[in-house]
């Protein structure tokens, strides 16, 4: 998977290319189904600070840097299906922000409810193990380096 980073910050220094609004929207538009996710500082969307938001799928990943970038364009793909981990979580801060998402899939949901009863885990790392046969490589740290940003737009 390709990773490119979004950001007005001209301080901050990354490993991934970097990449446009535009050219997220114009590949947005190609996709049917939306992978999503935000990173925050709290779990409570109206005193979190907002530090990342991905969007993409299994090819191109847009990470995009909360704390210069507005993203009220996203309104635009509201007719899109998204589809993210405990998406309801989500929905809350960009519902917040001004971001109303209508066709929302959440995979911890849809794992619950076929494994009802069954007694096994839904965690993202256990839905990765059992539907992928791997374990979770991603890097929750990632937030640490914006978590004290000053927001810029």
């Amino acid at each position: 998977m390709e990773i490119k980073f979004i950001t007005n910050r001209e301080d901050h220094q990354v490993s991934f290319p970097r990449a446009t609004i535009k050219e997220c929207k114009e590949y947005l538009n190609t996709l049917d189904i939306i992978g999503l996710d935000t990173e925050n500082s709290s779990l409570y969307p109206l005193h979190a600070n907002r530090l990342l938001l991905q969007l993409g799928d299994d090819k191109l990943t847009y990470v995009i840097d909360r704390t210069s970038v507005d993203i009220n364009w996203l309104n635009e793909f509201k007719h899109k299906k998204f589809i993210g981990q405990n998406i309801k979580y989500d929905y809350m801060i960009l519902k917040v922000d001004g971001v109303e998402l209508r066709n929302l899939e959440d995979l911890m949901v849809t794992e619950q409810c076929l494994g009802l009863g069954s007694g096994r885990k839904n965690s993202l790392d256990a839905i990765i193990e059992r539907r992928l046969g791997t374990q979770a490589t991603y890097a929750k740290n990632t937030r640490d380096e914006f978590i004290n940003a000053r927001l810029g737009f």
